[in-house]
């Protein structure tokens, strides 16, 4: 096999039976192989019991194992009297590698943390086979086949691929599960053989994305402040430099891996059984149906035991309805009754089968979709057989472990068997492969029957599934295994500072609108969870661009957390805080009379920052310039080194401090001959409005 790790060998069997003798003791074929150094192991085996006559029509059969530089195939008849077989026919054998993933890595577009996600995030799944890949699919998630895009990478010859999933807001919270699955072709001595890969669900670069939708705990704020140096008020304007609040860091946990235990499985032996409740609810899809569980049969079974039954063999062999699940001869075969499709053979071996081995676990399922009933082992279809109409259901009981075959007596199961699953829609090969090795939620669409046996204890067997309900009672309460499962419990496992290397932001909103973010993310600490605290800090810049320049408004300050994965909380009680970083302004002006002008200004005046003090004339100059276009021909006529007589309140009075109108008087050497400009100028830049916004140089009217 030269350097192949896993092999598949694939193999046509067929038994021709001399149909005129009874055997006198069991008849078989046992499937074997070995490598160099170890003992033969069977992998599959073939039987037929004493009293049965019967012929297996040819098939394809297959196993996959683990070599080194070579194996050898062993094909062994057995039993007392096989001078009543003709012969077991065994043909077209081809040893194959099977195609494996060499590169596995999975991300998230998550622009914070690639290793998490939320709802509306993409998920990307990368893998590189060893082998071109003929076909591809693979689950993400919550998603099914249909949920997840499969592309090529461009240039790789069919050899990379990546898939992509967008995280819904009903997938769990926790690591991702994923499947993949992928097909090869090789050819054997010319002949091309179809090879499927074992489904991948873990990675080889140890990557890993969590789906983490919980966010941060609710969380109270502080005080806010805005800065100037050493000075705090709860004022903001033109001079401050940050705005600052305390924010009180919540507790966060998330669940960031799973701890896995041996899960819980049913193992039962002669008499013992499962009877379905199923009064209030019946198990009867109409023209589709698959059904599946995982069964690990003990070496003592026989011909018609069986693990499902909803089925009625009484009467006559056309009167027989129903489906369900019995071994007979060849391997457990899959019985189900069609409007046109009665049963024609009274032993039963028509049905499509499926061998497995004997104390292994193995996962049987079984399909029908209006045009054909397909049996499948591990997820890899084994054969089907032409149906078509309705399911017929029979009147009677429904059993798990328990199979009524005819006159024959009932057929118990013998073995151990767990995650029993009916559904009223045909699941493709992927949904089977990709589901068959995970729990269930029982929320799934088309799940209409679902016994995971993970009670471990009691009488009572609960079905799972959300809608239906139909419990099952066990013949005893000694039939629980809790040490052998094929499927592991799952538990969260969580982790406590979840919040370290997060975010936190201002927020400001006025009445009525949605908070602005302000500012860039604040990284949150070690130090800052141990604390439960942090100040949170915009700086001027950074506020004033989201906010814009502002006259006098009352803003709601607040703070939200971000975590890693994207979630954000608000604390609860934002503060308020004033904002007027607008400076004073000329809203208009006119001449009242020849010798002086009344300006209104956009706010009231002070001489100082703090909002004190009235404003003085020497604080102004006014200058006429000179229009001569239009026939401006006036000056001033300077008082001093002034350029003003005084200035008052409108109508008169003394300046106070506060006066948005304020009188200018002055002198003209002439009556002006047109329009004249005034502009005006701040001579020391000490005037400012009651927040301390500095008037301008110069402003003109």
């Amino acid at each position: 096999v030269g350097d192949a790790e896993e092999v598949q060998v694939a193999f046509d069997v067929e038994l021709d039976f001399w149909t005129e003798a009874k055997l006198l003791g069991t008849e078989g074929l046992s499937i074997e192989y070995r490598t160099p150094g170890q003992n033969w192991e069977q992998v599959l085996g073939y039987s037929i019991n004493p009293g049965i006559n019967v012929s297996f029509p040819l098939r394809n059969d297959r196993y996959m194992e683990d070599v080194t530089d070579s194996i050898q195939l062993g094909f062994r008849a057995y039993g007392n009297a096989s001078v009543n077989i003709n012969s077991w026919d065994i043909d077209n054998v081809t040893v194959t590698p099977v195609p494996q993933l060499t590169f596995v890595s999975i991300r998230s577009n998550n622009p914070l943390d690639s290793t998490l996600a939320v709802p509306g995030h993409t998920i990307t799944l990368k893998y590189t086979a060893d082998a071109y890949l003929i076909e591809t699919n693979a689950i993400i998630a919550g998603g099914g086949a249909g949920d997840v895009n499969i592309d090529s990478v461009s240039g790789s010859g069919g050899t990379e691929w990546q898939a992509t999933y967008v995280v819904d807001s009903d997938d769990a919270d926790g690591p991702v599960s994923f499947v993949a699955m992928f097909q090869a072709r090789y050819y054997a001595g010319g002949t091309p053989v179809k090879t499927d890969g074992n489904p991948k669900t873990t990675t080889t670069d140890n990557s890993l994305v969590v789906i983490d939708r919980t966010g941060p705990g609710e969380f109270e704020l502080g005080a806010v402040n805005t800065f100037e140096a050493l000075e705090t008020d709860t004022i903001w304007y033109s001079n401050d430099d940050s705005l600052r609040m305390l924010v009180n860091i919540p507790p966060d946990t998330a669940i960031v891996k799973f701890l896995y235990s041996s899960g819980t499985s049913l193992s039962i032996d002669t008499d013992e059984f499962v009877t379905l409740n199923v009064s209030g609810n019946t198990i009867e899809p109409t023209n589709s149906i698959t059904v599946e569980a995982w069964i690990k049969p003990a070496g003592t079974y026989e011909n018609y035991d069986g693990f499902l039954s909803n089925a009625d063999f009484s009467g006559n062999i056309t009167q027989w309805d129903g489906y369900g699940w019995f071994y007979y001869g060849s391997g457990w075969h899959f019985f189900l009754r069609t409007d046109n499709n009665p049963a024609v053979d009274p032993t039963g071996n028509e049905w499509p089968v499926a061998a497995v081995q004997t104390d292994e676990w193995s996962h049987l399922a079984a399909t029908y979709n209006g045009s054909h009933i397909k049996t499948y082992r591990n997820g890899l279809k084994i054969e089907e057989k032409e149906a078509s109409g309705n399911i017929d259901h029979a009147s009677a009981d429904v059993w798990i472990g328990k199979f009524e075959f005819n006159s024959n007596p009932a057929g118990f199961f013998d073995g151990k068997i767990d995650e029993v699953r009916i559904w009223d829609v045909a699941r493709t090969q992927t949904e089977i492969q990709g589901y068959m090795n995970q729990s269930l939620s029982g929320n799934e669409p088309g799940l209409i029957g679902y016994w995971r046996f993970d009670e471990g204890t009691g009488v009572t067997v609960n079905d799972d599934d959300s809608d239906n309900n139909n419990d099952g009672t066990l013949s005893s309460a000694a039939l629980w295994d809790t040490n052998d499962s094929p499927i592991d419990f799952k538990e969260d496992s969580l982790a406590f500072d979840q919040l370290v290397g997060a975010y936190a932001q201002l927020t400001d909103s006025t009445f009525g609108n949605q908070p602005l973010n302000i500012g860039n993310l604040n990284i949150l600490t070690q130090e800052d969870i141990t604390a439960g605290q942090r100040m949170v800090t915009a700086m001027d810049t950074e506020y004033e661009a989201a906010t814009g320049i502002i006259d006098s408004s009352t803003h709601i300050i607040g703070a939200r957390i971000l975590d890693q994965a994207g979630n954000a909380r608000a604390g609860n009680n934002p503060k308020r805080i004033t904002v007027d970083n607008l400076t004073p302004n000329i809203d208009s002006a006119y001449i009242h009379n020849i010798e002086n002008m009344i300006i209104n200004f956009s706010e009231g005046l002070f001489q100082s920052d703090n909002g004190t003090g009235a404003v003085q004339k020497t604080e102004f100059q006014l200058y006429f310039e000179q229009n001569e276009n239009n026939g401006g021909t006036a000056n001033i006529v300077p008082v001093g080194d002034d350029s003003l007589i005084s200035i008052s309140k409108v109508p008169t009075g003394d300046l106070e401090g506060g006066e948005r109108d304020i009188r200018f008087y002055f002198a003209v050497d002439t009556v002006a001959s047109g329009d004249e400009t005034v502009e005006i100028t701040v001579q020391n830049s000490t005037i400012f409005d009651q927040y301390g916004n500095q008037m301008l140089t110069t402003v003109t009217t």
